[in-house]
């Protein structure tokens, strides 16, 4: 059953202020071609900075349970490719859907959990993280991962919530961020950081189309006046 989104769990959460004693700038972070992770959100903490100049960044910091992570892979062309999440795939064998094979497709380029922490974690944002939320960063299983608070506000993120994201590079700052069902299968659009407020477009392109579909009074009218006499009989 679809509901309307509702910012309370985010706006309860208190926010941690720090200042940073420079410009900030987290795109030297971003360098790399960034992971795909898979988990579930432990915890969840807002966080306020203020750099050198006075410029305040608010950020959403979710602390996942990494339960699965690949590199992203690109093209020549920087298309985006799927990466090999298993060793093998199901192949059709016939006509019918229901006729399959186990087929090896290689070695799975999974990242292991100390491969992923010492690729993206950073140790001058885990020293704010540890700020943030300290009793969840003591658990050596949960990473943190950043999403700017613009970028999550029509969409809900609570805790046990499982989840897909890519990062900006080899980096905890995410790019985007979807919501998956018990099968793996995504119940949300990605929220890519940076595009639309996921509630207000999607809520937008309901509303223009049943404005399109719904023909005006007067159009109605005008229809109504061009029906010829035996056109109403019964």
């Amino acid at each position: 059953m679809s509901r309307l989104y509702d910012n309370q769990p985010l706006q309860n959460l208190a926010v941690k202020t720090y200042s940073w004693g420079k410009l900030w700038n987290p795109t030297p972070y971003k360098s790399g071609c960034g992971v795909i992770v898979e988990g579930t959100i432990q915890g969840r903490s807002r966080l306020a900075i203020t750099d050198v100049d006075k410029n305040k960044f608010r950020y959403v910091v979710l602390h996942i349970a990494c339960q699965r992570a690949h590199k992203r892979k690109f093209d020549a062309t920087n298309k985006e490719i799927e990466p090999n999440f298993s060793e093998t795939k199901k192949v059709s064998t016939g006509f019918l859907n229901s006729s399959y094979k186990v087929a090896a497709v290689g070695e799975s380029d999974a990242l292991k959990l100390e491969d992923l922490v010492s690729l993206i974690c950073k140790e001058e944002l885990n020293a704010l993280t540890i700020i943030s939320q300290p009793e969840v960063e003591r658990q050596e299983e949960l990473i943190s991962f950043w999403i700017e608070e613009n970028h999550t506000m029509k969409m809900e993120l609570v805790e046990s919530d499982h989840i897909r994201l890519r990062t900006c590079g080899d980096s905890p700052f995410i790019e985007s961020i979807v919501k998956l069902d018990a099968n793996g299968e995504p119940v949300t659009v990605s929220n890519y950081s940076g595009g639309e407020d996921i509630g207000s477009s999607w809520t937008q392109k309901i509303m223009n189309l049943k404005l399109t579909d719904a023909p005006s009074a007067a159009a109605a009218a005008a229809q109504g006046e061009c029906a010829g006499d035996d056109e109403w009989d019964d």
